[in-house]
């Protein structure tokens, strides 16, 4: 009978254990997918500098339509790099997205 009261004690405490670093493991998943999720919004907040130059690099390697839409491809690809060159010489890092609208704030 001894034996039997010990199983179950053992066998409680196990249990107990097991739902404690159960738990334990789910506050930790549901902290990482909290700060992924903030990293994510923030990302879609602001914009790196470096991704001024993919832009460019998307826009030359598209093809040529017709003469109207070579002209306005030519002239996005000179402002971007215009404007990608002007944040280095400043030392603009990211751009901030400014709240309320769809227009961007610098930052360093």
């Amino acid at each position: 009978m001894q034996r039997l009261g010990i199983t179950t004690l053992t066998t409680g405490a196990f249990r107990l254990e097991y739902f404690r670093i159960r738990e334990w493991q789910y506050r930790k998943r549901k902290i990482r997918e909290a700060r992924e999720h903030a990293r994510r919004e923030a990302a879609s907040k602001s914009m790196r500098t470096s991704e001024l130059d993919k832009m460019i690099n998307k826009l030359q390697s598209l093809e040529r339509v017709d003469g109207t839409s070579e002209y306005y491809k030519n002239n996005a690809i000179a402002y971007l790099s215009d404007l990608a060159n002007y944040l280095d010489r400043i030392g603009v890092k990211t751009i901030k997205n400014a709240p309320g609208s769809g227009n961007f704030q610098w930052r360093t």
